[in-house]
């Protein structure tokens, strides 16, 4: 009865849940457990093994270089034990010789001077005795001991404090002989011969080991994995790269110890050399490739009760997803199209349902937003177009009325009719005043109109006035909105010039400044203060339609909204005036980006 209890309230709890919920639960239950659980226990097992059997190969191939190295010098100094013990030789280095003739003569009687070149299986390449005996002659067994004085190798052994060191080092100036197997590696067994004591003299013998013999003894060991033999970061010997005595020792990398399955210290006659065994770690990558054979076999065993199971489930199912899916992948390409037909009476059936019913309400938002995008649309356009001719309207008799002025009160002070010329340039600006079409114009145009109003205004104030224009090279062309620059020179002739009884200049220009269009318009006419400077450049950097209601500056007002517009808001106008000197208008245009 309590088992049947369960059995009804799982049941009850499968039913309160949807379709995901219970693929969720039967691919937990039916499929990850089993396989993760199962595939776990052995992969785990299985890689332990293996790790044990790979850490005990290194041990031994690591015990194997280690004998080896001991081995070979093992055997060299069991070979120059008899050097060491020698009396004859302990003697022959104390002697104090009165000419070089004794000394060889002597050299020739000393029966253990072939012991010296070693003996066959020791390898030794060469063996020399220092001695601090002055009347002994330098020759290459036997040498005053001031011929060691200025090795690096015989200050490490005075500084070590050893009887017995091996050392290692690299000789540039050595010229070795090939035919012994001599390298510029050099690897010492340095000594102090004080078998008898030290009764005459300071004595030492170095033994320069065969280097060659020893790192082939490593190679043809035929190791399976790499072997590094270093003193320090110094590579003595591997089986990696082709030894070549001749070069530089190596230094070992830091990716090559940090990756080392292995490092064994042995420690050899007064120094130590660090053995690195590096392999192929195994890692759960490698065991799953070098397995998958097996793996594959428990994966499809794992897999076969719950594929049966969902393939039930899912067989009433995948149809309708399918559908559903590319339907809604045609959405992604603005398709709206609905189901049809919707079958069943389940959670994807609802949702076939619910999708129609979206596609429904798309097309008619689509539709009611595309149409009120486009009437946006054509109601900016015509606010833009009515603000333009509001502004042309504003800007045309402006211009017409101050020339007509500037004749009149020119006519009226000369009292004469030579106004044939200045009529000529009235017509230039009446022309470009009225004719806009359109509301840009070349800026070499400009300049041309703004040099015909400096003429005009040169007529009238004679003398008292001179001007200069500059535009630079290649800017010609460019397009900038009709009689821009012109109402800043007329403000400048306006308010600059004419309330001055001294005379003033104008000076207008246009340049390049990288990547933006400079003009600028300066007089040294009766200036501004410092607030009403303030005030203009507010005013000029916040230009908008309905401050032309106000009638205040309405020139520049209009030719500020016009270049902002033009500039797509990148447009700016910097004013630098002070009284009696003059003022400085800058007009900054981003066109070149």
């Amino acid at each position: 009865m309590r088992l049947k209890k369960y059995w009804n309230g799982w049941g009850a709890w499968l039913d309160r849940h949807s379709i995901k919920t219970k693929l969720v639960v039967m691919f937990f239950f039916c499929v990850l457990f089993p396989v993760i659980s199962t595939n776990t226990l052995i992969i785990v097992r299985d890689i332990n093994s293996r790790k044990a059997e790979e850490g005990q190969r290194y041990q031994r191939m690591s015990e194997s270089v280690k004998y080896s190295i001991q081995s070979a010098i093992d055997r060299t100094i069991y070979g120059i034990n008899d050097i060491y013990t020698s009396l004859d030789i302990f003697n022959f280095l104390e002697t104090k010789y009165e000419t070089e003739a004794d000394f060889y003569r002597a050299y020739t009687q000393l029966p253990q001077r072939f012991m010296m070149h070693g003996k066959e299986g020791q390898n030794i390449i060469a063996s020399t005795a220092y001695a601090d005996n002055g009347t002994i002659v330098n020759m290459p067994e036997f040498a005053r001991l001031e011929v060691a004085w200025g090795e690096q190798w015989f200050q490490d052994f005075l500084e070590a404090d050893k009887k017995l060191l091996l050392y290692t080092y690299y000789d540039e100036d050595k010229k070795p002989d090939a035919k012994k197997g001599d390298t510029k590696r050099v690897i010492s067994l340095i000594r102090k011969l004080d078998y008898y004591g030290s009764i005459g003299c300071a004595k030492i013998i170095k033994h320069d080991l065969n280097y060659t013999a020893i790192a082939q003894d490593i190679i043809k060991a035929n190791y399976s994995d790499q072997v590094y033999v270093c003193d320090g970061d110094k590579i003595l010997f591997d089986n990696v790269n082709y030894i070549n005595g001749m070069k530089e020792y190596q230094n070992l990398s830091n990716e090559i110890k940090s990756t080392a399955a292995v490092k064994e210290t042995i420690n050899l006659y007064g120094t130590s050399w660090d053995i690195y065994i590096v392999g192929e770690k195994l890692t759960v990558s490698g065991y799953l490739q070098d397995s998958a054979g097996a793996l594959s076999i428990l994966i499809l065993v794992n897999l076969l009760l719950p594929v049966a199971v969902m393939l039930g489930v899912s067989r009433s199912m995948s149809a309708r997803i399918l559908s559903l899916g590319e339907h809604l992948d045609m959405v992604k390409e603005e398709k709206f199209i609905e189901i049809e037909p919707v079958r069943g009476k389940d959670e994807i059936s609802k949702l076939m349902g619910n999708y129609n019913l979206m596609v429904k309400k798309m097309k008619e938002l689509v539709e009611v937003v595309f149409k009120s995008k486009i009437e946006q649309q054509e109601s900016d356009i015509s606010r833009q177009q009515a603000e333009l001719s509001a502004l042309h309207s504003q800007i045309n008799p402006h211009f017409m009325f101050n020339a007509l002025e500037s004749i009149r009160m020119r006519s009226v002070i000369k009292g004469e009719e030579e106004t044939s010329e200045i009529i000529g340039k009235l017509a230039v600006l009446m022309r470009k005043s009225i004719n806009w079409g359109v509301d840009d114009i070349l800026l070499g145009e400009e300049m041309k109109f703004a040099e015909a109003y400096l003429q005009l205004q040169k007529y009238r104030f004679g003398e008292r006035m001179s001007y200069e224009i500059e535009i630079g090279e290649g800017l010609e062309t460019i397009r900038i909105p009709k009689l821009t620059v012109v109402t800043f020179v007329e403000n400048a002739c306006i308010h600059g010039i004419e309330g001055m009884s001294r005379p003033g200049r104008i000076t207008v220009s246009a340049k390049r400044a990288g990547e933006d269009l400079l003009i600028v318009i300066e007089d040294t006419g009766a200036g501004m203060t410092e607030e009403y400077v303030r005030e203009l450049t507010g005013r000029m950097h916040h230009a908008e339609v309905e401050m032309l209601k106000d009638g205040e500056q309405v020139g520049i007002t209009n030719a500020c909204i016009r270049l902002q517009h033009y500039g797509k808001g990148q447009a700016r106008f910097d004013v630098k005036s002070s009284k009696n000197i003059g003022t400085k208008v800058t007009i900054s245009i981003a066109l070149f980006r």
